[in-house]
């Protein structure tokens, strides 16, 4: 992200949601405020001022309205205060038309100006908002609207049921150490003969290895329309290291009794030209709850160490 993009909301942006009835005490304290959240305390996120990471600030509320305090911490993601260590992570021409808690999801309405954010300011604004919503107490999820319909950004990813979870990016521990970087994930075509490799952005910290993050994207399955699951989403990651180059996955056996739509190698090489991609591997190496013994659909022998191998891909698309 160039650093005028970076910057859009520098300049003293005081763009205030049109919330009525929110009049709960609300007080802000210091970025990077020591402790844990909790007691009426929550991480409203920003992002730093290089426009590369995310960072928060905390605000507190007694009040227990779930619906006073989506409003609360929506309002508070707009307010830049005094502090150049952070930047509000809305662009001032974005409106958010209305808000409402359905069971344990929040429905946001946007005005149509969400679809027209370039991507990197749209993850990094729907990362922050949806982790900063879901720490309220019965809400877990989140859906993004355009005016009454489900918002599709431009990849044909449907903003919907969208989980702190799925990001990847915990800062609980580090909260200033979220850095972005796009990565190569290999999910397969609707035949599940081929791979379609996916250029995409992720957030990772020193807590949680990009490594890891892959896996765990590929286990999650795509978003986007007109791709396939490569790895069965119940399969069980026990573990990923590195080590002179490799890279050790380890599943339990639920790798080998699960199916997908993916004909022969294709889970594997999934696997393996995704972790390829990364200039910390060089070659992989799957095992099952710490072996390689045991073969891949009965033929296929993970006893070795498997390189990159683009002969498997029909397609690639960069979001």
């Amino acid at each position: 992200m160039s650093k005028n993009k970076s910057r859009y909301a520098y300049n003293k942006i005081k763009t205030f949601l049109c919330i009525a009835g929110v009049s709960a005490a609300l007080s802000l304290t210091g970025c990077q405020s020591a402790g844990s959240p909790g007691n009426g305390d929550y991480r409203v996120y920003f992002t730093n001022n290089d426009g590369t990471r995310l960072t928060y600030n905390i605000v507190h509320s007694d009040s227990t309205s779930k619906k006073e305090l989506l409003g609360i911490l929506l309002r508070s993601m707009e307010e830049q205060h005094k502090s150049d260590e952070y930047i509000v992570l809305k662009p001032s021409d974005l409106q958010i038309k209305d808000y409402r808690i359905v069971d344990k999801k929040a429905i946001i309405s946007f005005s149509p100006d969400y679809l027209n954010m370039d991507n990197i300011t749209e993850i990094f604004y729907r990362t922050g908002l949806i982790k900063t919503i879901t720490q309220i107490e019965g809400i877990e999820s989140v859906d993004f609207l355009v005016g009454d319909v489900p918002a599709v950004i431009s990849s044909g990813e449907i903003l919907s049921d969208m989980k702190e979870s799925d990001f990847y990016d915990d800062t609980a521990n580090v909260p200033s150490s979220t850095e972005w970087t796009k990565v190569d994930l290999y999910f397969t075509n609707e035949a599940g003969d081929k791979l379609i490799r996916v250029g995409t952005n992720v957030a990772y910290n020193q807590d949680i290895s990009l490594e890891n993050i892959i896996v765990a994207k590929l286990i999650a399955g795509p978003n986007e329309a007109g791709l396939y699951p490569s790895i069965p989403s119940n399969v069980n990651l026990l573990g990923v290291s590195v080590s002179n180059g490799v890279c050790y996955v380890n599943f339990d056996d639920s790798f080998l009794n699960n199916l997908v739509n993916a004909s022969g190698e294709l889970p594997i090489y999934s696997i393996v030209n995704s972790l390829c991609s990364l200039d910390t591997v060089r070659a992989v190496r799957i095992m099952i709850n710490g072996s390689s013994d045991t073969p891949f659909r009965e033929s296929i022998s993970l006893d070795r160490e498997f390189t990159a191998d683009e002969s498997y891909v029909d397609e690639t698309i960069t979001y």
